[in-house]
């Protein structure tokens, strides 16, 4: 997962997005960006995914590390990924096509 934790790397990101034409030859058209709502999903699907997987192979030799390193992410991402983590999803047109 990507975090947003250099000041440069945002601002990078930000002239790259509000100039993709100047960089790619592209038109920016649409941007979806995430909220906290969306990571919560995205991060709670996968919790419960493994708790599901675990209660239906209990013999797996793989189910008490898979759980340990499931759990052991969601309290990193309860504590410090929340205020952190983010996506945004970018559509773009060759400039020039406008059709």
């Amino acid at each position: 997962m990507w975090s947003l934790v250099n000041d440069h790397a945002w601002a990078g990101f930000t002239l790259f997005r509000d100039n993709p034409e100047r960089w790619l030859e592209l038109a920016l058209v649409y941007t979806l960006v995430s909220n906290q709502d969306d990571w919560d999903r995205y991060e709670g699907l996968q919790w419960y995914a493994a708790e599901v997987w675990a209660n239906n192979h209990p013999d797996d030799p793989d189910v008490e590390d898979v759980l340990e390193r499931v759990r052991r992410d969601k309290q990193a991402y309860v504590r410090w990924g929340r205020e952190t983590l983010g996506w945004a999803i970018c559509m773009f047109r060759k400039s020039g096509q406008e059709k």
